[in-house]
Formats: C-alpha cells, sequence, structure tokens
C-alpha cells in the first residue's frame, strides 16, 4: 500500500506514513513487516516522506520494539543507511536504539515474573512461554491491522 499509486487510487503520503506508524504499533509480526519494508526501501522513503515524518516512524519503532530479532532490524537499518540519514534522522534512531535497550533490559529482567504471575492467576497454562506473551498480541495486531486496512480502503473509493 505505501508504494500503491495507481492513478485514481492516489494515497497521500502523510498516509503512507500512517499505515507504516500503526504497522510498527500493530504487533509483533505487523511491526516485523514494516522493519522489513524499511530495511528494503530506505532511499526511497526518504524521497517520499517529510523528514518528520521518518522522525515518526523511528520514534514508534523505539516505542514498540519487544524482541531481539526486531532490535537487530533497526541496527541494521541504521548501519545499512546511515549515509542516506539526516542528522536530525540519525538522532532519532540513535533514541530509538536507546529505548529499545531500555525495553530489551526490562523485558529481559521482568518476564519470567510476570509469566509467572499470570500462570498464578489462572490467565495461561503452567509452562512459561518463551515468547513474552507474543503470540496473542500478533493475533491481536492481525485483526487491528486488517480492520485498518478496510477502513483506509473504504476511505479511499468513496
Amino acid at each position: 500500500m505505501v508504494h500503491m499509486d495507481v492513478p485514481g487510487l492516489s494515497i497521500p503520503n502523510s498516509l503512507k506514513n500512517h499505515i507504516l506508524v500503526s504497522l510498527i504499533k500493530g504487533g509483533p509480526t505487523t511491526r516485523r513487516l514494516a522493519l522489513e519494508y524499511i530495511a528494503s526501501n530506505y532511499r526511497p522513503l526518504t524521497e517520499m516522506l517529510q523528514e518528520r515524518q521518518l522522525l515518526s516512524i523511528f520514534e514508534a519503532i523505539g516505542a514498540n520494539i519487544n524482541s531481539r530479532v526486531e532490535y537487530d532490524m533497526l541496527v541494521r537499518i541504521k548501519d545499512t543507511n546511515k549515509d542516506a540519514m539526516t542528522v536530525a534522522v540519525t538522532d532519532a534512531v540513535q533514541r530509538a536504539i536507546r529505548y529499545a535497550d531500555e525495553t530489551m533490559n526490562w523485558l529481559n529482567k521482568h518476564s519470567i515474573v510476570i509469566s509467572r504471575w499470570l500462570v498464578s492467576q489462572n490467565y495461561g497454562s503452567a509452562a512459561v512461554p518463551d515468547d513474552n506473551g507474543a503470540t496473542i498480541v500478533v493475533q491481536s495486531g492481525l485483526v487491528a491491522s486488517i480492520a485498518f486496512l478496510c477502513v483506509v480502503i473504504g476511505h479511499v473509493f468513496n
């Protein structure tokens, strides 16, 4: 949808930015897909979006990363595209990495305790999940993403 620009179905850049930010905030699966898209298309995105829109994307990434895979993808985006980043975007990426570091440290420190408490309250199985509860978040994120895309498509065709 972000690169779609069919005559008669033009999607404004602000909506493209909103789609990416929503995917990042949606859950682990949609966030991973958005990160992969950004990693593969960073240079075209810099031509398509304004700097403030790129800043909002990296702000969303930093606030929502909660796995080592996502963290590594962010670092790869930075390392691969640092020569194409403005100073402000580079600073936003660095902030996102610092924030993700804090989140990863917190999760490493507290996830087992939280999982055990949830199990003791009958909110899960006796086994401590190894995905930090990502499965339910993925399911919820997919439902929310599909609903969001339906609304977007409905606005485009109306």
